[in-house]
């Protein structure tokens, strides 16, 4: 006779369990989720997939143990969302990061001339990062929000560097 622990018990108890935080990030990418002009969630994630709105909430929940996506629509929920957050957390599975991938000069804001978006690296930095370096050396804790923010502008620097490397094959 099995005695319950009181742990998880299923599979898709375990897989939200196991692998929380991938699971909390897409959930909240679903939620911001939007198409140019509207901004409507898991909704018009939805429509997009052709899959039923509640079940991929049920899906995606982190608290909803009963249900657990496929693997297939794991992979197109992170493809269509491509969330940064998501993508970085299974990353850390694997005891990885990501990178985004180069873009275009115009996309990171990077100018024309090799040097001068060289030279533009260093304020980019500085612009990016100021708000959580401050927050930081005032002996501030980061809120969940500030954290997001401080992660997006190491994302944001992170591609302009991608962008450089490319500059220099």
């Amino acid at each position: 006779m099995l005695i319950d622990d009181g742990g998880p018990q299923s599979h898709s108890e375990l897989l939200k369990v196991d692998f929380a935080p991938v699971m909390e990030a897409l959930h909240r990418a679903m939620k911001r989720f939007c198409t140019p002009g509207i901004h409507s969630g898991i909704n018009e994630l939805a429509v997009l997939l052709d899959r039923n709105a509640q079940s991929l909430r049920h899906q995606f929940g982190p608290t909803s143990y009963d249900h657990a996506p496929t693997v297939h629509a794991f992979l197109q929920v992170i493809e269509t969302l491509q969330s940064r957050e998501a993508v970085a957390e299974v990353a850390a599975l694997a005891d990885c990061v990501t990178i985004p991938r180069s873009p275009k000069a115009k996309a990171v804001g990077a100018p024309a001339d090799d040097a001068e978006a060289f030279a533009a690296l260093g304020g980019l930095v500085q612009r990016e990062l100021r708000p959580t370096l401050a927050r930081m050396q005032a002996g501030r804790r980061l809120s969940a929000t500030e954290r997001t923010e401080a992660r997006e502008a190491l994302f944001n620097v992170v591609a302009f560097a991608a962008h450089l490397i490319s500059r220099v094959r």
